[in-house]
């Protein structure tokens, strides 16, 4: 038995808009505020704005539960019209990542003969390890995460023999399983699921002469 342990802290990611410029006028048709909902600051011509960065505590990233639910918008202040935002890039980050993969192997001898059994389980305890969230304030999913990485698989590998003489890396003819358990559904909740694929696995051996 092996195991493989995986923890990683979260990403950075940024927080910015891709709307549109839309100004309020005046009678003369001078620019002075914004719309509610309004992108592109400082009126260049480009998406991808930033806006101010939040009061401090305001905001709460790294932990999975803050990106379950959609964020406030309101959190994130607008600049002042023709400026650009001063939260800057990557100032957040999103959940942190842990994972353990394990494999099971037994090698049963008998007279000249070996047969290996193994089994591969990844994301052995099904921690939900979701993706980046949003960070477009225009988008209606904002601040969340809609799905998950590494669901928990299992690989069952069929019999492997081995007599002497044999290279240790052939395997004969034979299936492959794979049994997939609960996940995360797109819109970030877990569900449950089960399914059981089946690949072929075609390996030929090359005996050695001794």
């Amino acid at each position: 038995m092996s195991n493989i342990l995986v923890l990683q802290s979260g990403l950075p990611f940024s927080v910015f808009t891709t709307a549109p410029f839309n100004p309020i006028l005046d009678r003369n048709g001078n620019v002075i505020g914004l719309q509610a909902g309004s992108g592109d600051f400082n009126a260049d011509g480009y998406a991808y704005d930033l806006p101010n960065a939040p009061a401090a505590g305001v905001v709460h990233t790294g932990s999975r539960s803050n990106f379950l639910r959609i964020c406030s918008r309101i959190r994130f202040p607008r600049p002042y019209t023709r400026t650009t935002g001063q939260s800057g890039p990557e100032h957040l980050h999103w959940s942190r990542l842990a994972n353990i993969n394990t494999e099971f192997a037994k090698v049963v001898k008998w007279e000249r003969f070996s047969v290996e059994f193994r089994a591969d389980v990844f994301n052995l305890f099904n921690r939900v390890n979701l993706t980046q969230p949003d960070g477009d304030l225009s988008s209606s999913l904002f601040g969340q995460s809609t799905s998950q990485n590494l669901p928990r698989s299992c690989s069952l590998a069929s019999p492997r023999v081995l007599t002497t003489g044999e290279r240790l890396d052939s395997q004969p003819l034979g299936p492959q399983f794979a049994l997939r358990l609960p996940h995360a559904g797109g819109d970030g909740r877990v569900r449950r699921g089960f399914a059981l694929l089946w690949k072929a696995v075609v390996r030929t051996e090359h005996p050695l002469s001794i």
